[in-house]
């Protein structure tokens, strides 16, 4: 274990990054060459390079894909020990730890070689893939159709909409938002234990576990079908949340205006405040905790296992929560903070945080000029 005590930019890659994922201990990245790359823990073969040989510096395993000419990697996501990847021709490869299915392959074997599943599903006539997004020990994908498909660990029902051990490769969740006519699942989040989703009328699901308030459905029971929780977030005329972020027994939600909201546990200040209680079950907007100038606001948000990091529009990173593996970026000593500004740590010069990512215990950040720069556990 190795634990970075300054801002690291010593990641490199050939070609200009423009797309990174972070799982457990391990990171995958694009760049603008369409060059994939990997790095960090191998253990279940979660790199994808064939071996379980962990990697310390980025490895191109862009050949290990039977692409044909023009195909290229559109998306890309990062699990807790497993990696997929999706591709231009609608082609789903994923790869890494399978004890929980989450590979959908049909059995509970790793796999350390790209493996394509997109044929698992039933996909309908001109239905084709959009997303795809993995948990700790679980997968999803949203279709064209606005389907959505979830699979691997479901002990708590955080697949939505039964608690049984899931024997089928996948299954379909979709009837179990109760949408609207025309309503479709525009992005779903996955964590360990609870899952949420954003609708195209900007509509926010929860289900999964709830015994630290982390679906923020005013309660602390648990719940295996989608719950409806928009109308706790109180917001404004023309307000409503663009984007989540699921820590293991914490969540987040942004709004359009910029509003941040948390709800879950925070016994590491995880939520950004100081609260008499250690968990809250209702959305609570932290954004004036956060010491933003009055023309700045929130961009994005990311949770780590018990961590936190904001960026701004006035491209500053502020992190909170828990510090045991320096994951807020400054003073390892102290293993708890509140809101605090960690831009000055970073060797910038004439570049600019594009976005800001999270791993369990760590971090990164991609410049426009497509840098990483990493902080936390290594």
């Amino acid at each position: 274990m190795i634990i970075l005590n300054k801002i690291n930019s010593k990641i490199e890659t050939k070609g200009r990054i423009v797309k990174l994922a972070l799982g457990d201990s391990h990171s995958i990245a694009l760049s603008a060459t369409n060059r994939f790359f990997v790095w960090g823990s191998n253990a279940r073969g979660q790199l994808g390079d064939g071996t379980l040989i962990d990697k310390i510096v980025p490895t191109d395993i862009t050949d290990f894909f039977p692409f044909v000419s023009n195909e290229k990697i559109i998306k890309i996501s990062a699990g807790g020990w497993h990696t997929a990847v999706l591709s231009s021709l609608n082609q789903l490869y994923i790869w890494g730890f399978n004890q929980y299915r989450q590979l959908a392959s049909g059995n509970k074997v790793d796999s350390s070689s790209p493996v394509n599943i997109t044929n698992n599903f039933e996909l309908l006539e001109n239905e084709k893939i959009i997303d795809v997004s993995l948990g700790g020990y679980n997968s999803s994908l949203i279709t064209s159709f606005g389907r959505v498909f979830t699979w691997g660990d479901n002990e708590f029902g955080n697949l939505g909409g039964l608690f049984q051990t899931m024997k089928q490769v996948s299954i379909d969740i979709t009837k179990n938002f109760k949408l609207e006519a025309e309503e479709k699942l525009e992005k779903i989040y996955l964590r360990n234990n609870h899952s949420a989703a954003i609708t195209s009328l900007k509509r926010v699901f929860t289900w999964g576990v709830n015994a630290s308030g982390q679906l923020g459905n005013g309660s602390f029971k648990i719940k295996k079908d989608p719950t409806d929780i928009t109308k706790l977030f109180n917001l404004e005329d023309h307000d409503y949340i663009i984007s989540l972020a699921l820590g293991d027994w914490y969540s987040f939600a942004l709004s359009k205006k910029g509003k941040l909201f948390g709800f879950g546990n925070n016994e590491y200040c995880q939520l950004g405040v100081n609260t008499f209680k250690k968990n809250i079950k209702k959305p609570l907007e932290i954004t004036l905790y956060l010491g933003l100038f009055l023309d700045e606001k929130v961009v994005q948000v990311v949770c780590g296992k018990d961590s936190t990091a904001v960026l701004t529009s006035k491209n500053r990173i502020i992190t909170f929560g828990r510090n045991k593996f320096n994951q807020l970026g400054y003073d390892l000593k102290k293993k708890k903070g509140l809101p605090y500004d960690i831009t000055t740590q970073f060797d910038l010069q004439d570049d600019f945080v594009a976005s800001i990512y999270s791993g369990n215990n760590h971090f990164a950040a991609l410049t426009v000029g497509g840098k990483i720069l990493f902080w936390g556990k290594q």
